[in-house]
Formats: C-alpha cells, sequence, structure tokens
C-alpha cells in the first residue's frame, strides 16, 4: 500500500511569505490564483500564501541547515500573476525580489525571509463600496482618438494632500477607485461645514501594455478577459516609472456621492 503524505509534512523551504491585502487593507478572504514561472504555493491563513518553488530556486527548496550561497539575495525577480477568485477584486502582477534574507537576527528588516511581502489587490469596477469610503468611477481615454485604454493606473488625490488611492482600468479602460476611511464632513474657513472635499484624478500607463479599446468593442474585450489568466498590470511597476502628471480631472469626493470622471491619457 503506498502512503500519501500531507503536503504541508514533506520537508521544504519556503521561499517568501505573501500576504494579499484587499483595498481596506484587510487580508484578502477567499482563495485566488497564483502563477508565474516555477511557481508553486500553499495557501495559509489570514490572507497569506507560501511561496514554495521558482524558477531558478530549485536548490533552495530542500536546502535548511544553510541557504544556497548563489544566487545572491533579490537577484531574481519572480514575476507572478494573481487573479482572486472574488470579481470583486482585479487580478494584477507583482514582482517579489528573491531569494530572501534567512538570517533570523535581521526578522525586521523588509527583505527578510520572515518578513511578509504585502501585495495590494486593487478594487474591479464591481467592487462593493463600502459607506466609510469615498469612490470614483473613473473612465480613461487616449488623448487624440478618444479610443478607452487598458492597463492604465488611475491616481485620485484631494487637494489637500490628505487622501489618496488608486487603481488600475480594466479591459474596457473602467476603474473603480476608492478612498477608505473618509470624513462624513468637513469644516471650513469661518465654520463652514461641507460633505465633500474637492479632488482630481489622473492615469498613466506604460505604451507597451496600454491596451486601446473602441466603444464598439466592450462586450468582446471583457469576454476575452475573463478567460485570461496571466499578463496582468503591475500597479507598483507602473507608478514607479510613471510619475503621476500635474494636470488631470477635477472631482469632489464624498461619502454621499460616488464620482465619476473621465479621465485623458498621453501617450509619453
Amino acid at each position: 500500500m503506498t502512503m500519501m503524505l500531507s503536503p504541508d509534512l514533506l520537508d521544504r523551504r519556503a521561499l517568501a511569505l505573501l500576504a494579499l491585502v484587499d483595498p481596506l487593507g484587510r487580508p484578502l478572504i477567499g482563495p485566488a490564483r497564483i502563477t508565474g514561472d516555477g511557481v508553486r504555493t500553499a495557501a495559509k491563513p489570514g490572507g497569506n500564501w507560501a511561496l514554495l518553488a521558482a524558477a531558478g530556486l530549485e536548490s533552495h527548496i530542500g536546502a535548511f541547515a544553510h541557504a544556497p550561497a548563489a544566487p545572491g539575495q533579490g537577484a531574481i525577480k519572480c514575476v507572478i500573476d494573481i487573479r482572486p477568485y472574488s470579481g470583486a477584486l482585479a487580478p494584477r502582477r507583482a514582482v517579489v525580489p528573491l531569494p530572501r534574507d534567512p538570517d533570523p537576527d535581521h526578522k525586521d528588516q523588509a527583505g527578510s525571509l520572515f518578513a511578509p511581502v504585502p501585495i495590494a489587490l486593487l478594487p474591479s469596477p464591481t467592487c462593493p463600496i463600502p459607506p466609510t469610503a469615498a469612490a470614483v468611477r473613473v473612465t480613461v481615454r487616449k488623448r487624440g482618438d478618444g479610443r478607452r485604454v487598458a492597463n492604465a493606473l488611475v491616481r485620485v488625490a484631494s487637494n489637500n494632500g490628505q487622501f489618496a488611492a488608486r487603481s488600475v482600468t480594466d479591459a474596457a479602460g473602467e476603474a473603480l477607485v476608492i478612498v477608505p476611511s473618509f470624513p462624513f464632513a468637513f469644516t471650513g474657513s469661518g465654520g463652514s461645514v461641507s460633505d465633500s472635499l474637492p479632488g482630481k484624478a489622473t492615469a498613466v500607463a506604460d505604451p507597451d501594455e496600454a491596451v486601446l479599446v473602441a466603444d464598439e468593442d466592450i462586450a468582446r474585450v471583457r469576454a476575452q478577459a475573463a478567460l485570461q489568466d496571466s499578463g496582468y498590470p503591475d500597479p507598483d511597476a507602473i507608478a514607479a516609472a510613471f510619475p503621476a502628471p500635474a494636470s488631470g480631472t477635477n472631482l469632489q469626493l464624498s461619502v454621499r456621492v460616488v464620482a465619476t470622471a473621465e479621465v485623458e491619457w498621453r501617450v509619453p
């Protein structure tokens, strides 16, 4: 008789612990599909996933007394695609530098094997809006021809600099930006009270990854996106490469009204 052992009983070295959080900063509830070159994961409690294998780190999996000397710490940029099974959350790409520092004395440092790697999941246009959050529905269009822009990073910020959030456009060039923990009222000059703050929405995109969509093609591209399981936009990489433009679309942020905005994207 052959005995099957639980994967949790097998000897192995985890490469990283991924901590997926939702748009409100809470641990992800529910399953997600995580894929990448040579990637294997195991779901853990509290929205965590153990990254067990990745291409280029095969020698690390069974090494316990000492981690292999090569490759050097952070030398491999492990690209993973994450698709939450909840349609309320947008799929995304993330890059995890591997291997991580295995020294327990460095456990409080960001690159430590013992420190979770936080990955923020952004809302999809169908995400429920909490009653204590401001929200903006954005359509991004390319300057000049008006086509919608998929895979764009949308940033929303209040003019006073106190509130900011971001999202990515879906296959139809639409995004929902949720600003959590937004006050119900503000006191202005002279003691006046307002339930909104002026803000601005901007959009940037990597020209190599942006997908332009005509209005009449929305149904088709959404159907194609439902079958996609890789090649998602990486909001962190887009944000690092493309600063928010100085100009944008003016709007009012409020918990009472979901704002709408059309934002123009100019090819850099």
